[in-house]
C-alpha cells in the first residue's frame, strides 16, 4: 500500500472540567491528528501527548514538528504493507512513541478501509467490543469526587481509575464501592495512580 499523503492537525479540545493530577493542571487536551492517503482513500490517527513535556518527553508541538519534518517524509511514497514494515521503517529514530503511533494507527486505520476488514478483526480481536473504566483527576472536594464516581458506577462502569497527588490522597482513601454507591452493596474495581507525585518508600 503506497503512502501518497500525509496531513497533520494540532488540535485542543477543552475540557468540561479541568484534569488535575500530580503534575499540574490540563484545561484542554492537545492532540495531533494524522489523515494517511493512498489513493483516494483515508485512514486517520492520533496522538494524544498533551500540551507540555509533563507528563511524558513528547508533547503535543514536540510530536507535529517529528512527523512533519522526519517521520512523516521517511513514509511518504513508500509501499508500507503492514505494521510490522511502518515500524521497521521508523526504527532508525529513536524514542517517540507517542509521535510513531499517531502514524501506526493511521496506517491500520487506511489499511482496514482499503481492504474492507474491520478494524478490530485487522488487529487480531475476537469481540467487537471491550469493558471500559472511568477516570477522574484532583477535584476540589472530597465530596465532589464521591457524587462522580456514585454516577459512573450506577453508568456500569466496571473499573474506575483515581488520581492521587500530594494532600489529595488520604482523604481520597476514604472513598469505597459501599460509600460510592450507598446503600448498594457491590464489589467495584479502583485503581490509583499517581503520576509521577510519589516517592518510593524504602525500608
Amino acid at each position: 500500500m503506497r503512502i501518497d499523503r500525509i496531513e497533520l492537525f494540532h488540535v485542543a479540545m477543552p475540557l468540561i472540567a479541568p484534569w488535575r493530577t500530580a503534575y499540574g493542571e490540563d484545561a484542554t487536551i492537545h492532540s495531533v491528528l494524522c489523515r494517511m492517503s493512498s489513493g483516494s482513500v483515508d485512514g486517520w490517527g492520533e496522538s494524544s501527548p498533551l500540551a507540555a513535556p509533563c507528563y511524558s518527553p513528547e508533547w503535543a508541538g514536540g510530536v507535529f514538528a517529528v512527523i512533519r519534518d522526519w517521520f512523516g517524509p521517511a513514509l511518504l511514497g513508500k509501499d508500507i504493507s503492514s505494521g510490522e514494515q511502518l515500524q521497521r521503517t521508523l526504527d532508525l529514530f529513536k524514542g517517540n512513541s507517542f509521535a510513531k503511533a499517531a502514524l501506526d494507527t493511521a496506517w491500520w486505520s487506511l489499511h482496514s478501509r482499503r481492504t474492507g476488514i474491520p478494524l478490530h478483526e485487522a488487529l487480531g480481536a475476537r469481540r467487537d467490543c471491550v469493558p471500559v473504566g472511568d477516570g477522574f483527576g484532583v477535584m476540589d472536594s472530597v465530596e465532589d469526587l464521591l457524587h462522580a464516581v456514585a454516577a459512573s458506577v450506577q453508568a456500569g462502569f466496571p473499573r474506575i481509575k483515581l488520581k492521587f497527588r500530594p494532600g489529595w490522597d488520604l482523604p481520597v482513601m476514604t472513598i469505597t464501592p459501599a460509600s460510592a454507591v450507598n446503600p448498594i452493596n457491590t464489589t467495584q474495581l479502583f485503581t490509583v495512580t499517581v503520576t509521577q507525585g510519589g516517592e518510593p518508600v524504602i525500608g
